[in-house]
């Protein structure tokens, strides 16, 4: 189950840095979202499904070195690249790399992210100089035979 939680939630970050809703208490987002982030740790709270059976889920991963070679790099011109690292066959290597586009409002405290088709709106509980924490709420969403339900909190820190 864990490395279950671990690629649901890497996957939701690197997909675009995670999705939900606006936020009315901006005060801790206070910097910027351009440049390269890297995960550090996520958490999952909800609902796990799969073939029909659901189980609980209250799950903390933290991000191991291999996956911290991962990257969201956002850019001025509203382009996002993700980067991902993964040691699924004992060995670390870049699994993927994706191009999209975002828009951050730091008004609203939120991060809305275009990929392949679909669009997504995280909140930010936390933007600084080193760090970003977003939180997604997800109904239904599927990855690899799965079913999540609940909320993904990821925890990122800037990479200069």
């Amino acid at each position: 189950m864990k490395r279950i939680t671990y690629l649901l939630a890497l996957n939701l970050f690197l997909a675009g840095l995670l999705y939900s809703c606006s936020s009315d208490d901006n005060d801790n987002v206070t910097g910027s979202i351009i440049g390269s982030w890297k995960p550090v740790k996520m958490t999952m709270v909800g609902t796990v499904s799969q073939a029909g059976v659901s189980r609980p889920i209250n799950q903390t991963v933290t991000v191991n070195e291999c996956q911290q070679k991962s990257r969201t790099v956002f850019s001025a011109d509203g382009t996002v690249e993700t980067t991902s690292w993964d040691d699924t066959s004992s060995t670390c290597q870049q699994i993927s790399t994706e191009s999209s586009s975002y828009i951050y409002d730091s008004n609203a405290a939120t991060l809305t992210m275009k990929q392949n088709g679909i669009t997504l709106t995280s909140k930010i509980l936390k933007l600084n100089d080193s760090e970003c924490v977003t939180e997604d709420n997800l109904s239904n969403f599927s990855l690899g035979g799965f079913i999540f339900t609940g909320k993904i909190t990821t925890y990122n820190t800037k990479v200069n």
